[in-house]
């Protein structure tokens, strides 16, 4: 069983691009805090940041040589992997910042 475990958390690793991860997630929070006074709400705006920024991502690895079109599903899964992280991780590592500055400002 232990086995079988490791094979499908190895393969939902190796099947996801961390960096694609990380820059969707950074994308997200800039979207959210640099483009505050755009109509849209913050998903949309996530998803127009963040694919410019993956797309200038590919482009480097394009240019670099070192992409592959078997590596575009991983792009696609390290989208899905972000927006899903952003609520678990993300949002209460966000508030407990916000509440931990808030905090200190007020300690003043």
């Amino acid at each position: 069983m232990t086995e079988i475990l490791n094979m499908i958390t190895d393969a939902l690793i190796n099947s996801v691009d961390w960096i694609a991860v990380l820059i969707v997630i950074f994308g997200g929070l800039i979207a959210k805090y640099r483009f505050c006074d755009w109509k849209w709400n913050n998903a949309l705006k996530t998803l127009i940041v963040s694919t410019a920024a993956i797309s200038l991502y590919v482009l480097i690895l394009m240019y670099s040589g070192n992409y592959n079109k078997s590596d575009a599903p991983k792009f696609f899964f390290g989208y899905l992997t972000a927006t899903a992280l952003y609520p678990l991780i993300v949002k209460p590592l966000e508030n407990l910042i916000k509440k931990t500055a808030n905090y200190w400002s007020n300690k003043r």
